[in-house]
């Protein structure tokens, strides 16, 4: 139930920074910008799927995979091998 309402909510919140977007430009050029930007939020919630599960908390709510990994990643101790970690794993890290 939650997952399906974070869905929804993400569905508005494109659909609505779709409706911003469109006015502005072309719709050839606005497909280039949606695909980003719907790759970066996958990518994004993968990364914090895994941090959540490598610090031993794992989670399905992106909203507290996100707090998991704010607080690791402000933590002087953690931050260093945390990002170390998701770099070895993903090749990336979102900041």
């Amino acid at each position: 139930m939650n997952e399906n309402k974070n869905t929804q909510g993400l569905y508005q919140t494109l659909w609505n920074s779709a409706d911003i977007l469109r006015s502005k430009m072309d719709a050839s050029e606005y497909k280039s910008y949606l695909l980003g930007l719907v790759f970066y939020k996958y990518l994004s919630d993968k990364m914090l799927y895994y941090a959540a599960d490598v610090l031993e908390e794992p989670t399905n709510d992106v909203k507290k995979a996100y707090q998991i990994y704010d607080k690791a990643y402000n933590d002087n101790d953690l931050h260093d091998d945390l990002l170390a970690n998701i770099k070895d794993e993903f090749f990336y890290c979102i900041e």
